[in-house]
């Protein structure tokens, strides 16, 4: 599969697909019909890892705009004694958070639940020095969020999975295909696995861009 690591999202930065953004930043947060999720599931601790204290548990979100940016929305906890984490989004992604079109298509962004050594989990833009200690993530599945009829990327050309995707918070799973590529579908599965390990080669995400 068509992937890229954690440890290459988190030091270089975002991995966008051009949707033909706005260069504006709009601080007001988009409306929908399904505006809060809970994702949970359990740690799956690889080559003698431990947590360390200052491990925080959030959502970064890749963003298409002036200077291609890296937002962090999202925060949750990991329960060292029973092996579990849960992570709640009570309220819609800010704007700033979005990948917002100028076509008459619905914004949309893709989530990726990390664990790491972030100073702060309060909503805002993650600059380089902020992104350097990762220690987990959720691998393969993103968080997404359309603010929308889904419907109106169907006739995109690299982005008309998002389609298959229902208005406000889903999750999607990825997916290979035969292109240059990959993609999401949405998830079957309803609880998920927080991999945690010393070896960047434990983590991925596909290449949807």
């Amino acid at each position: 599969m068509k992937l890229v690591s954690l440890f290459s999202v988190l030091l270089v930065g975002a991995f966008i697909f051009t949707t033909g953004c706005s260069d504006d930043e709009d601080t007001n947060g988009p409306t929908t019909t399904n505006p809060t999720i809970t994702i949970s599931g359990t740690l799956d601790i690889r080559n003698g890892a431990t947590i360390p204290e200052d491990a925080k548990l959030s959502i970064i979100w890749s963003v298409d705009a002036a200077g291609d940016y890296v937002y962090l929305f999202g925060n949750g906890e990991i329960d060292r004694a029973t092996g579990t984490f849960s992570i709640t989004l009570p309220d819609a992604p800010p704007a700033t958070a979005l990948n917002s079109s100028m076509d008459g298509r619905p914004a949309f962004g893709i989530g990726n639940i990390v664990l790491a050594a972030f100073p702060s989990t309060e909503p805002h833009i993650l600059t380089a020095g902020e992104m350097s200690a990762a220690y987990g993530a959720v691998n393969n599945i993103g968080v997404t969020f359309i603010d929308g009829d889904p419907a109106g990327w169907g006739t995109h050309q690299e982005l008309s999975w998002l389609t298959a995707f229902q208005s406000g918070y889903d999750i999607g799973e990825g997916k290979e295909t035969s292109g240059m590529h990959d993609i999401f579908v949405p998830a079957a599965a309803s609880t998920f696995v927080l991999t945690v390990s010393t070896n960047p080669g434990d983590f991925h995400f596909p290449n949807w861009k």
